[in-house]
């Protein structure tokens, strides 16, 4: 019954008060999706040369802003930038990003921060191509999963990956791939006891798979083999258009250890 009148009275106000009418409809919307305070836009074009002078929103989060010009003559020169500052759930966030070269195959370059965590990426991309996503260079490090997660174990975690399209055109993307925990830990010990992982990863329509995995572990364990991962409804084609009989059930990992690897010990 409390809160029955609580919520009437609120009602009350809303209806007698526009100020707390719109701060109530912004409550419902933050709710429902995107909320921003403010926009200011510059646009111009003089026919062919077509430029976003400017763009600025503020969010409950904090503050894009963003430019852009294309020329609008094949290939379509464009230049642009992006970014953010803010706080997202108790994080400061910032967000740096330019996109160059030209429309019909861009270039992306990113850095991020995210408390102490950071990230560097770089992406070519072939727009009107089937599968656009051409190269892709990721740099991170500084990622605690417990910083991000109550009650998730503790690291320090830094990723490298050099992903590009195969030439011979099977597959999204391929390349190497490195994980490295700068502190390493047993689980008991609200760890987690990896110190490095590295593999090749394959990236198909019908499979993600990592070739030549390695993992060592604290302790001087280590383990490896090959995992692989394929959407549910698309099962591994062996020779002769077979399904092996050791192929992953749909929607799960496969994984194959290599039986000379030492015993795992954390």
């Amino acid at each position: 019954a409390g809160e029955a009148a609580q919520a009437l009275d609120r009602a009350a106000d809303v209806a007698s008060d526009p100020a707390l009418a719109a701060e109530a409809a912004t409550e419902v919307a933050a709710e429902r999706g995107l909320v921003f305070s403010r926009l200011e836009a510059a646009l111009s074009s003089d026919g062919r040369h077509h430029r976003l002078e400017s763009l600025a929103v503020e969010l409950p989060q904090g503050r894009v802003r963003a430019a852009l010009a294309l020329d609008g003559v094949a290939p379509f020169v464009l230049a642009g930038e992006a970014g953010f500052d803010g706080i997202v759930e108790t994080h400061a966030v910032a967000v740096q990003a330019t996109l160059a070269d030209s429309l019909l195959e861009p270039r992306l370059r990113a850095e991020a921060t995210l408390g102490a965590a950071r990230a560097e990426i770089e992406a070519r991309v072939d727009s009107f191509a089937a599968d656009p996503l051409r190269r892709l260079r990721l740099q991170a490090g500084g990622i605690d999963p417990a910083a991000f997660a109550a009650g998730a174990p503790s690291g320090e975690f830094a990723i490298d990956a050099e992903l590009a399209a195969p030439a011979s055109g099977e597959g999204l993307l391929a390349g190497p791939i490195r994980v490295t925990n700068a502190r390493p830990a047993a689980v008991d010990a609200g760890g987690i006891p990896l110190e490095a992982l590295s593999a090749q990863l394959d990236w198909k329509r019908a499979e993600l798979a990592l070739d030549a995995l390695e993992l060592r572990l604290a302790g001087g364990g280590s383990i490896a083999g090959r995992v692989a991962w394929r959407p549910p409804g698309v099962p591994e084609v062996g020779e002769g258009g077979t399904q092996p009989a050791s192929a992953a059930t749909d929607g799960e990992a496969g994984t194959a250890a290599d039986s000379s690897a030492p015993a795992a010990t954390a």
